[in-house]
């Protein structure tokens, strides 16, 4: 059967200017999934960003410590003009507060305990002076014995590759002549073939032995003395404790000089500051009546301020030491530079104080972040802070 396809010759009626409108109103399809699409890999590609630069990063918390001096009330008396807070920056010689005796009689030996605390502070100063001067002297002599004792080893291995070198020298000269003259007998027909070849492999053999007594020889001559850098430093550090000032003692003498004129008017005495430092605990109020040798006040040198840190063991290989870490104040937005001490890297238990901050942590890497506060940032000791190690 065939069928033939014929066109009717009827076309399709023009576009009405209403459908033409219909057309124009009708919602554009816009291309959802691409959006989506490109949503997502903007995505993972932030995420992948964001997690290489925290593979390098370790973050942690700790507690800071300060090593701290003790103001007592040197006699029987009412607190007044008492204005320190815990975490207050405070300079030399500013007031702390003021003590008035509540009976006369006492000023005499109100003043002698005042001189005999500025004498005992000053003392327990010189002896530490002395103490350190001393550790250094010892450890100078143990490294210098090292020292010695390496150098010893040293000349003596020096001394057996130079005589190694004088044997195996004078074996190679003493054969490669008998090698020579072997040849010159074979070319006059006196000596075979196996001869010069003998000859010439045992000059050979000397000859090599002789080039290795000559490395030997010159790698004992260039040999370090591993001792000889620690022994330098510790021989630097004795010559700045031995060469050093003691320590600045205008405070004290500050002190005596107010005291004698505290002598010549009664008591009240306002007790300053002896340096720059950190006010750590408060043991009194204002109108508190105390007794003599009570604590009034605690405060940390300025510089004698630092982080305990708590790294986990896996992150413990990200401590350095003179590395740099950020630490974070209670209620400071803005970090605080510190560097990583020397003496971290211990392992040991994580304090309890920690223990919701860091709970998966039992045993964590010690790490000590010595930093200095800015001028007028409350700093507290005890307080726990977040460290971050980059």
């Amino acid at each position: 059967m065939r069928i033939d396809f014929q066109n009717s010759g009827t076309t399709q009626a023009p576009v009405t200017p209403a459908q033409t409108k219909m057309r124009d109103t009708r919602t554009q399809k816009r291309p959802i999934l691409r959006f989506v699409l490109l949503f997502a890999a903007l995505g993972l590609i932030s995420w992948g960003v964001w997690a290489y630069l925290r593979m390098g990063t370790v973050y942690t918390y700790g507690i800071v410590a300060a090593r701290t001096t003790l103001y007592y009330a040197p006699f029987e008396g009412v607190i007044s003009d008492l204005a320190l807070v815990r975490g207050q920056q405070i300079a030399e010689g500013a007031p702390m507060f003021t003590l008035t005796s509540m009976q006369p009689d006492n000023i005499r030996s109100a003043q002698d305990a005042l001189i005999a605390e500025i004498d005992r502070q000053k003392g327990v100063a010189d002896a530490a002076r002395r103490n350190e001067i001393e550790q250094a002297m010892k450890d100078v002599e143990r490294l210098r014995a090292a020292y010695e004792e390496e150098t010893a080893k040293r000349e003596t291995a020096v001394a057996l590759a130079q005589s190694e070198f004088n044997k195996t020298h004078a074996v190679s000269a003493t054969l490669g002549s008998r090698a020579a003259r072997v040849q010159e007998l074979f070319d006059l027909g006196a000596a075979i073939a196996s001869d010069v070849e003998t000859a010439n492999s045992a000059a050979a053999v000397a000859g090599r032995a002789f080039e290795q007594a000559d490395i030997a020889l010159k790698a004992a001559q260039e040999l370090a003395v591993a001792s000889r850098a620690d022994l330098d430093k510790a021989e630097l550090v004795l010559r700045q404790l031995q060469e050093g000032k003691p320590e600045d003692t205008s405070a004290l003498e500050r002190g005596r000089v107010e005291l004698a004129v505290a002598q010549t008017r009664p008591v009240p005495v306002t007790i300053n500051s002896l340096f720059d430092g950190v006010v750590t605990e408060v043991g009194a109020v204002n109108g508190a009546q105390v007794e003599s040798g009570r604590v009034v006040a605690t405060i940390a040198a300025r510089g004698n301020v630092w982080v305990e840190a708590y790294v986990s063991p896996r992150d413990g290989r990200k401590v350095r030491a003179g590395a740099e870490a950020l630490v974070y104040l209670p209620g400071e937005a803005t970090p605080i530079t510190g560097t990583i001490a020397a003496d971290s890297g211990s392992a040991i238990r994580v304090p309890e104080v920690l223990s919701d901050k860091l709970p998966s942590m039992i045993t964590g890497v010690y790490t000590r972040v010595d930093f200095t506060p800015p001028d007028g940032v409350p700093v507290v000791p005890g307080s726990r802070v977040r460290v971050v190690i980059e």
